[in-house]
């Protein structure tokens, strides 16, 4: 059921029984089951369709004494959609989402370079996603897309349709009607607009720690250039890095995984370090806060 909710997360109990042959009613039950504990069912957003065209990844060193209230900090601001403590050469890690490079420039000289305690900035920009999109709550799809230029065909109905699927990504048309004054017929329409034009992708979302991957990691690789795409394309064939990025700046390539242990992680590392020509260098943040939701095949469910 995970499975199928994966590939289609507004899957009805009636579909998901002609696909199991299961009956509705069963269907039904296992689903409220799942969804009271262990799964999440998330839009995943492509930015660049609302008007997010630029990604990066922030790397900050911070004062010990101040870490964690330079990481509230960051959580707060409309264009961070994650911060977390992290263990290596950084204190703090944060993926942004901005309009343009006026937009990142403000963001890194006007607030983070105001945060008190910030020693350095490190950044890496997104130059194209092979694996993996952000996964917003509704309150940071408000606040990202709220001075964001959005493309033609893109308007404030969209937006709030985006909001409430990051929120639930099963949320019925109905519902959502009624919450945004709108009638059934035309949300109906837009939703299925958002899904067929790559806007969003609803789909099953796990909390890794329940079941029993406590470790998230990103990693950072220097590759040989020439081989830059070839070794992108052969990492995200690792099934436990979820996110997978090329990148200009201080790293090459980025990745985020979820692992059993830290044993679990370097035997990840040597596999790619060993089998995959081009690596030159990899660099390991251990998230020690912040939370990760990942797709099923990340933990094995495939």
């Amino acid at each position: 059921m995970i499975k199928l909710l994966h590939a289609n997360g507004r899957a009805t109990g009636e579909q998901l029984a002609q696909q199991l042959h299961y009956s509705a009613g069963a269907c039904r039950s296992r689903l409220r089951h799942l969804f009271s504990s262990r799964i999440f069912v998330k839009a995943q957003i492509n930015p660049a369709r609302i008007g997010l065209h630029l990604m990066a990844n922030v790397g900050l060193k911070v004062q010990p004494a101040k870490i964690w209230a330079a990481l509230e900090r960051l959580r707060a601001h409309e264009r961070v959609y994650f911060a977390g403590t992290v263990t290596g050469i950084y204190d703090l890690f944060a993926c942004v989402a901005c309009a343009s490079t006026s937009d990142l420039t403000e963001f890194l000289e006007t607030f983070v370079g105001g945060i008190d305690g910030v020693k350095e900035i490190q950044m890496s920009i997104v130059l194209e996603r092979i694996r993996g999109h952000p996964t917003l709550d509704a309150a940071r799809v408000a606040r990202l897309c709220k001075d964001a230029s959005l493309p033609p065909g893109l308007d404030s109905l969209d937006l709030s349709i985006i909001g409430y699927l990051s929120e639930d990504g099963r949320v019925s048309s109905r519902v959502l009607a009624r919450r945004t004054g709108v009638s059934y017929v035309t949300i109906r329409r837009r939703v299925q607009h958002l899904l067929d034009c790559g806007t969003v992708r609803v789909s099953v979302m796990l909390d890794p720690v329940q079941f029993g991957y406590g470790i998230t990691a990103f990693v950072a690789a220097k590759v040989r250039l020439s081989r830059w795409r070839t070794i992108a394309s052969a990492l995200a064939e690792h099934r436990q890095f979820h996110v997978v990025y090329t990148a200009a700046g201080m790293f090459d390539i980025l990745l985020a995984g979820t692992f059993r242990s830290i044993d679990d992680l370097d035997d990840h590392l040597r596999i790619c370090a060993k089998r995959i020509e081009g690596i030159e260098s990899l660099h390991t943040f251990i998230c020690t806060s912040g939370a990760l939701l990942v797709p099923p095949d990340s933990i094995g469910i495939e």
